[in-house]
């Protein structure tokens, strides 16, 4: 045992002399560069270019007449996934350098619009760059929190490899589950579960094992995981099954290892160690806090935890906020996405970072105006503070002037940076947790569901109630159907869910794992749809250009859908309070 300690003692050294070496240099070049944003900008754009201009893309877009941003512009389109889609494919398919000059090595992958996923090449390049973003972030968090590698690391990812392309045989998953699997065998000692498990298909099982090895160390110092509500759910499961866990941890065993795949049970099985004294001290916590103990409790060494804090994580987070002390350092990851890593959070006090300027090209069209239509774009050096902007990302594996669909805010500036941090998805897509839902997706699905059981509507929106963690299908069926409606609202429920989930592969992982919660289908009384209609024109909008967007965020909504559910009362409702004399 004072060897084992010695030898973590030493190995803590090694890690923190390499992460503040390695920090320290990247941290002077961001500084001297960050005062020169757009000459910087405009020297990546290039490289990114000249790079990849024997490309097909490069060469379909006249990539070697590009000098400046305008010519950029004039001869790049911005991109939806399905634009580049088929240059994707063919690279993959044929080796030919179709989009990009390096071959890729994985795909990264995220749901996409049409049902079909959203593979994105990852290059060795692309890993390189993504370490040395890493080594930046944890050296910012080692400057506040000093002892933070000091004990065990308690990271939580999504698998590696997920699966194969049909064509190449080449594999995707996440791109960050690919790193820690690529972590060096004497580093992952640190780390308390091993990739393995992360594969597990059965989310109850997987939890379960995950808190099972956690729980077996008292050494945590560092957690991470991209969505706190990972770890609000690892919260609760511990309040309805620890008892179970820590007689696991007395006689060193897994009570759920036969629902484990061979490699799965070497990995855990090589883990696994009985240990009555750490189990008496959780039995003791338990006893004292009546079965309502909290991460604080089980590991009061924790530093800091890193995950996301903004947007719609904030409500996950705002669950957790008894289960660490007070002096817990709470570090945002950053904007983070399939497709790239868009900032560097510098501080606990703020989500917003510095963006990856370094590493990719980057535009953007205030929020209000690529809304209305226009695309009046902007380079990183025009932002303004507090203001908000859709981003279009370039980068030198395969994504050009990407239409991210994200709203981001500029929150202040690092020397001539401005600091960005992630608002919420843009228009048609809503993300609760993680799981990115279209509304192209829903419209699909609920067509689906009207045809199967021949029913009509008048009108439907899908509503994202963050604080729920739910998703409301607000339906009004024509009337001669509402009879029927009634009959069939939970088994539509269901089979709409079931539809989404086989065309959204990101929404039936969150569901798997309880992240999200059932659909709620509210149906709504006869001539709703017109009372929606009448209160937005008097919102402003005009009554010729009027349209639905048939998937939205409840806290952009200002229509009180629940006064009009069927039964509708009328007292509840007063119409006519509403109406203009224009009107």
């Amino acid at each position: 045992r004072v060897l084992t300690k010695l030898s973590m003692s030493v190995l803590n050294s090694i890690i923190k002399a390499r992460i503040y070496t390695e920090g320290m240099i990247s941290s002077w070049i961001v500084d001297k560069l960050s005062k020169y944003p757009e000459e910087v900008q405009l020297m990546r754009l290039m490289k990114i270019i000249r790079k990849n201009s024997k490309t097909g893309y490069g060469k379909a877009h006249s990539f070697e007449k590009i000098k400046t941003v305008a010519d950029f512009r004039k001869c790049v389109p911005v991109n939806e996934y399905e634009d580049l889609r088929p240059w994707i494919e063919r690279e993959d398919q044929t080796n030919d350098h179709s989009i990009t000059e390096q071959a890729p090595l994985r795909y990264a992958v995220t749901s996409g619009t049409t049902g079909k996923p959203k593979f994105i090449p990852v290059l060795e390049s692309t890993l390189k760059r993504q370490r040395l973003i890493q080594h930046l972030f944890v050296y910012k968090m080692l400057k506040a929190a000093p002892r933070l590698l000091d004990g065990k690391i308690f990271s939580i990812v999504s698998p590696a490899v997920e699966g194969y392309v049909t064509d190449s045989g080449r594999p995707y998953g996440s791109t960050s589950g690919h790193m820690y699997e690529s972590i060096p065998r004497l580093i992952r000692r640190k780390y308390v579960i091993p990739p393995k498990i992360f594969t597990i298909q059965d989310y109850d099982v997987k939890y379960h094992a995950i808190l099972r090895l956690a729980l077996q160390d008292r050494d945590i110092s560092f957690v991470s995981t991209a969505n706190p509500s990972t770890l609000a759910r690892l919260a609760k499961l511990f309040r309805e099954i620890g008892l179970k866990i820590i007689d696991e941890i007395a006689t060193g065993n897994f009570s759920e290892i036969d629902k484990l795949n061979h490699a799965q049970r070497k990995s855990i099985l090589g883990q696994l160690k009985a240990d009555p004294k750490r189990a008496a001290e959780l039995r003791n916590i338990w006893n004292e806090k009546n079965g309502q103990v909290f991460m604080k409790d089980i590991w009061p060494d924790i530093q800091a935890v890193a995950c996301w804090t903004g947007g719609s994580s904030s409500i996950f987070l705002e669950q957790l906020k008894n289960e660490f002390s007070p002096q817990t350092l709470i570090r945002d990851l950053g904007y983070l996405s399939s497709e790239f890593r868009g900032t560097i959070p510098f501080s606990d006090d703020t989500n917003a970072g510095l963006p990856t300027f370094r590493s990719h090209f980057l535009e953007f069209v205030e929020r209000d105006v690529w809304d209305s239509g226009k695309e009046n774009f902007l380079c990183l050096h025009e932002l303004k503070h507090s203001k908000q902007y859709y981003i279009f990302v370039t980068s030198d594996f395969g994504l050009y002037r990407y239409n991210m669909n994200d709203i981001v805010e500029v929150d202040g500036f690092f020397n001539k940076i401005p600091l960005l941090k992630f608002i919420q998805k843009g228009k048609g897509v809503t993300n609760i947790t993680g799981e990115k839902l279209y509304e192209s997706q829903v419209l699909s699905a609920v067509d689906q569901v009207e045809k199967t059981n021949r029913l009509n509507s008048t009108f439907f929106m899908m509503v994202a109630d963050e604080e729920q963690s739910r998703y409301k299908l607000y339906y009004e069926p024509f009337e001669e159907k509402l009879s029927l409606s009634l009959q069939l609202k939970e088994n539509l429920s269901q089979k709409l869910d079931i539809i989404l989930r086989e065309i959204n592969i990101e929404y039936d992982v969150k569901r798997s794992s309880d992240r999200l919660k059932d659909i709620e289908i509210v149906l709504l009384s006869p001539g709703t749809y017109e009372e929606y209609k009448r209160h937005s024109i008097l919102k402003g909008q005009r009554e010729g250009q009027f349209k639905i967007v048939a998937l939205q965020y409840k806290k952009d909504l200002s229509f009180e859908f629940e006064k009009f559910k069927y039964p509708r009362k009328e007292s509840n409702v007063n119409p006519s309070a509403e109406r203009s004399p224009e009107l």
